[in-house]
Parts: C-alpha cells; structure tokens; sequence
C-alpha cells in the first residue's frame, strides 16, 4: 500500500511504466485509437487511486500528536486516551431506567443499590436495562465486600488509579465524592489520579500495581511488583486488588460502552 510523501510520485511513475508496457508499441507505431488512450488513462489513474487509499487508511489508523500528548497526560499510559470529552459529546445509547420502569429482574438489585447509594445513578440505571449487566456489577460488589481485605480508603484509591488510567471522567467524578467520605481530601484525591501518591508511600507503591494492571493489559513488570512487596504489602493482597481493578475496569469500560451522562460534579480537572 503506498503511503506518505511518497505516494504521488511513486504513483505517477507506476502509471507511466504501465502505459509503456502495455500501450507504448501502439503509440510509436502511430496505430493508437480511442481505446489506447483509456488504457493508458487506467493505467494512470489506478496507482493514484491505490495511493489514495494508503493515505486514507495511514490518516484514519494513526493517532495525531495531541492525542497521545492528552492520553500520556491525563492517563500516563500512551496508548489509552482520556473520553472525558466523548463522554459529554455522546448521547447515551440506551435508557436510564427508574426502580419503576426497569426490566423485572433488575428491579430488587437497582432498588437495593439506590436504599444504599440514596438514589438511583444514570450508571446504575443503564445496567438495568440488561439486567445481567447489573448483576455482574453487584456480584463483584458483592464478593469484595464479603471476602475483601482493603479498608475503604483503599478500595477508592484503587478506583481513581484506575478510572484515571481509562480516562472514565464519571467514574472519577464518583469516586472523587466517595473517596472523600472514606478520608482522602480533594488534593489527595488529584495527586492520585495524577500519579503522584507521594502523600503516602505505601498506597502509591499499590495504585503503581493498580496503573500497570489496568493500562498494560494485566502486565505488571516484577520491578513494580516487587517494590510493592517491600512498602509492605502481601502477595496475597496483591492478588486481591485485581479484583478490584476488576470491577473498576467492568464500570470504567461500561460507561464508555453506553456514553454515560455524568449526574454528580465532575472530578477536578488535572491539567
């Protein structure tokens, strides 16, 4: 596929060598019709034509510089770019269901989210519109709180590393609000979004394993997972917080998924 600079060039000389092959001993011959020049304007326009192509597809597949610039900011992760624009560009694909209008089998689980949240969430209520959707959700709500081993402070620390990483502006916009409950101020709450935890060696040391898991695919170099050992972690816990980078990658991925509408404040800018 020609693509690049090149392209037009190379295409006028692939053009001309295929008129001189194929046409070029009628032309010299005096013997050219008509149909001689089609060919020759075929043989010309093709290359162009492929030419076109490769530039198209090179244009459409490669991202520019300010979006790598924005996902190595917002993210620190090069290959993940922040939606947070998209999010409020996009109109919601599917309803925000009420405890009323929602499907039956949805009903007791989004009523029993809103009893403990104190309303029903536009997040919440497009996971009910396929009530398996919503019972995934709560289920691994469900087996953190019952097996899980990290306090609450923890758990949205986790949360901000990892919506942070995925550019979810409404999950980071939730857990901005929650982590404040669970005692971490609103700077703090930037810092770790920013990757910058310094404010607590220990917990950085984690949110670092949180980073690599959700922006690499599940790849955690043993550099990170060592350092994570030394702060004092176990590697049993280390274990445990896939689980909750787990859940956060299943609500951060949905809400790009569906184009969720933030109803809560926006997290706080990081530039």
């Amino acid at each position: 596929m020609l693509r690049g600079r090149t392209a037009g060039p190379t295409a006028a000389v692939v053009g001309t060598v295929l008129s001189a092959v194929n046409q070029g001993s009628l032309i010299l011959d005096g013997q050219a019709t008509w149909v001689t020049w089609l060919r020759v304007a075929v043989n010309d326009a093709v290359p162009y034509l492929v030419a076109s192509i490769g530039w198209l597809s090179a244009r459409r597949v490669r991202p520019g510089p300010i979006g790598v610039e924005a996902a190595t900011e917002v993210t620190g992760f090069p290959h993940r770019t922040s939606t947070r624009a998209k999010e409020k560009a996009l109109m919601p694909r599917v309803p925000v269901h009420t405890i009323g209008d929602a499907p039956q089998a949805a009903r007791d689980t989004l009523s029993g989210l809103a009893a403990r949240l104190g309303r029903v969430f536009n997040i919440h209520g497009e996971m009910a519109h396929a009530p398996v959707v919503l019972a995934v959700y709560a289920g691994m709500q469900a087996a953190i709180a019952e097996h899980g081993s990290f306090d609450a402070r923890t758990r949205e620390a986790i949360a901000l590393a990892v919506g942070a990483v995925d550019g979810c502006g409404y999950c980071q916009a939730a857990h901005t609000a929650s982590a404040r409950k669970a005692g971490l101020d609103l700077e703090q709450t930037i810092a770790i979004r920013a990757d910058r935890a310094e404010f607590d060696p220990k917990l950085g040391a984690l949110l670092a394993v949180a980073r690599q898991v959700a922006g690499q695919v599940g790849e955690v170099d043993d550099a990170t997972w060592k350092h994570a050992l030394e702060a004092g972690w176990t590697d049993t816990e280390l274990t445990e917080l896939f689980a909750h980078v787990a859940v956060n990658l299943y609500t951060n991925y949905f809400n790009h998924y569906v184009g969720t509408e933030l109803d809560l404040p926006p997290a706080p800018d990081l530039s």
